[in-house]
């Protein structure tokens, strides 16, 4: 027997946005992968951080290259 709630539930887009809001990408190793991945799930920004002068400018090259 075919569950239809099952499939409404499979069809419908959440109405809710995420935010990623502390992130250290300049650590991650394939960042494309995990863009892509975030993206999938419909997260739709990344507040990115840094731990120091070195890596905060790195984050902001990455918000650069992702704008």
């Amino acid at each position: 027997m075919v569950n239809t709630r099952e499939i409404v539930l499979k069809s419908v887009k959440p109405v809710y946005r995420l935010i990623d809001t502390h992130a250290h990408l300049e650590e991650i190793e394939n960042l494309e992968k995990a863009i892509t991945e975030a993206k999938s799930a419909d997260i739709i920004a990344i507040i990115a951080v840094g731990s120091d002068y070195q890596s905060n400018q790195k984050v902001l090259d990455l918000a650069q290259t992702y704008k």
